[in-house]
């Protein structure tokens, strides 16, 4: 792996949904790697620093349909904050996109893709670019999304102010974050492929995934009084991104806005 990626800027402004989005491209590890941004109501140019939620779609995801299902956009132009969509390694540039989280899923993990790497060299380029207060960047995502978060959440503890994960398994093996980190979790009762109680998933893989409680109480015994666990369990929940989850982990997210990692 490299330890400094190679980045190529290309970029190119498009118009989706009535929405003024930039198309982001770095050249990491070999790979092109992109990311939207969607600069609706918050204005890349003012001097006023703005928090950045980066939202990861699930395993088969895109960017632009993370930014549909989940509705962050539209929160974000109501808040005044920055949202970003990056987007998964695929196979020959499929819209089959996954992260790889160590144990999921999908190219990504086969090809051992350090999508780590990835966020930091965005976050850097992003920074760069747009107006954002880097005591304020949270990470959220969806399933295989929510994973990397969970592995963000470990190795890049001093870079984030918080992470959200709606229907995702905290990937197993070693975790020791840097500092306590804010970690709300979002997850239905009746998830099946990621499922609440954990246990083995009914994806294609066949995974075994831990549970929402083992989740929590990591979090929990390692942030102490330090930062803020929350769960919000949806009774009957199925794999989805629920309504009004974005407009929760914004309100869970601008309370932590305090304790930002120094800078």
């Amino acid at each position: 792996m490299n330890a400094r990626p190679n980045l190529i800027m290309l970029a190119a402004a498009m118009l989706l949904g009535g929405c003024a989005m930039q198309r982001v491209s770095l050249r990491v590890e070999g790979r092109t790697r992109t990311c939207l941004v969607d600069l609706s109501r918050s204005s890349p140019t003012g001097a006023r620093r703005l928090p950045l939620v980066l939202v990861l779609h699930g395993h088969g995801g895109t960017a632009r349909k993370a930014r549909r299902l989940s509705g962050m956009s539209e929160e974000a132009a109501a808040r005044g904050f920055i949202a970003a969509y990056p987007e998964g390694a695929s196979w020959l540039n499929t819209p089959w996109r996954s992260w790889n989280a160590g144990y999921c899923c999908g190219y990504a993990k086969a090809k051992q893709v350090d999508d780590l790497v990835f966020l930091r060299a965005l976050l850097e380029e992003l920074k760069r670019r747009y107006p954002v207060d880097p005591g304020r960047v949270y990470v959220t995502g969806i399933s295989n999304g929510g994973m990397l978060a969970y592995r963000a959440a470990c190795e890049m503890a001093g870079e984030l102010a918080g992470i959200g994960v709606v229907a995702g398994a905290m990937p197993p093996g070693s975790c020791n974050p840097s500092r306590p980190v804010p970690v709300a979790i979002i997850h239905g009762t009746s998830d099946r492929l990621v499922r609440y109680e954990g246990g083995r998933s009914q994806a294609k893989d066949g995974r075994v995934d831990a549970s929402v409680a083992e989740a929590v109480a990591f979090w929990t015994a390692h942030n102490r009084t330090g930062a803020e666990v929350a769960l919000r369990t949806i009774s009957g929940g199925r794999h989805a991104w629920p309504r009004g989850a974005s407009k929760t982990l914004w309100d869970f997210f601008a309370r932590q806005a305090t304790q930002a990692p120094a800078q």
